[in-house]
Formats: structure tokens, C-alpha cells, sequence
């Protein structure tokens, strides 16, 4: 946790920044978003509001709240 808290705050005062966690289709590098690597697959069958969510899908939306609410929080000034 203090890697994390290092890496999301290592930066100079007032130095303008972007802090996001990706959750779209695809990442900005061409590689998984955090979203599908949480969830992967059962993202396109099992997010529907007329069906029960599954253990990954439940587990993979609470984990990337919580990863949101940090880097939000020490992401940016």
C-alpha cells in the first residue's frame, strides 16, 4: 500500500497531472483495460440488469471502486 501511495503522490507541487483507472473495452496502450483484467469475459454475458451478478463480476466491480476511490484521491491535487 505505501508503493501505491507513493507512486499516485510522487510528484512536484501544483504540477498538473492525469489520474484515471481505465474501464473501457480497450487500455490507451493497446493492452487489457484494469476493468477486463478484474472480470475479463463475463463482462460481455454477465453485466446485464436482468441476471444476478456472479461472484467475478461482484468481486471485479467492488475492486475497481475501491481502485478508483484511491487513485482519485491521491491522484491529483
Amino acid at each position: 500500500m505505501g508503493n501505491i501511495v507513493y507512486t499516485l503522490t510522487n510528484r512536484r507541487h501544483l504540477e498538473k497531472c492525469i489520474a484515471y483507472a481505465e474501464s473501457h473495452d480497450q487500455a490507451l496502450v493497446g493492452d487489457k483495460s484494469l476493468a477486463f483484467w478484474l472480470m475479463d469475459a463475463e463482462m460481455y454475458t454477465n453485466m446485464s440488469v436482468l441476471t444476478p451478478f456472479t461472484p467475478v463480476i461482484d468481486r471485479g466491480i467492488q475492486l475497481h471502486k475501491m481502485i478508483r476511490l484511491i487513485t482519485h484521491a491521491l491522484g491529483g491535487e
